[in-house]
């Protein structure tokens, strides 16, 4: 018996909405805007787990006991982390800045992932369209910057 709704059963919307929804911190609705119908699944799960600070960056394995702590694949003397990884790293962050000077549109770094997720996606009054568009740009953003880390850190490949 499906204990989570006594009405209706079990159902597949049960199962995803129990899942995304588990953790009860109250923002659930950060998670609404990442199942977008054109993204691949994939990188869908990347985002999920970025979001939910979830990644293999250096300082989540480290934290999990998996690995001793390591240098950073952006050359930097900083801890690997997801924020400073996508966010603040002069090789992998600092792409954001012509992807905004191409849109035309100017942002503040904000202190967490989500918030920048939300902020990029919402920008101006655009319409519904145009922010889906923005969407795609910054998964595809994502995507790109963590295949780029892992191609210097496994294959040892300079920097693109």
């Amino acid at each position: 018996m499906w204990l989570l709704d006594l009405v209706k059963g079990y159902t597949i919307n049960g199962v995803y909405k129990y899942v995304i929804f588990s953790e009860g911190t109250g923002e659930e609705e950060r998670f609404v805007d990442i199942w977008h119908k054109k993204v691949p699944l994939n990188v869908t799960l990347l985002v999920w787990h970025l979001f939910r600070s979830r990644l293999p960056t250096n300082d989540n394995l480290v934290t999990r006991e998996i690995m001793l702590p390591i240098g950073f694949a952006g050359d930097c003397d900083s801890v690997e982390t997801a924020l400073h990884l996508f966010l603040h790293c002069p090789m992998f962050g600092g792409t954001w800045s012509p992807i905004k000077q191409g849109i035309g549109v100017s942002l503040v770094h904000p202190s967490c992932l989500v918030a920048h997720f939300i902020q990029f996606g919402h920008l101006c009054d655009f319409s519904k369209n145009v922010q889906s568009c923005l969407y795609l740009i910054w998964f595809a953003m994502v995507w790109v910057l963590w295949k780029e880390r892992n191609n210097q850190i496994f294959n040892k490949d300079e920097p693109m």
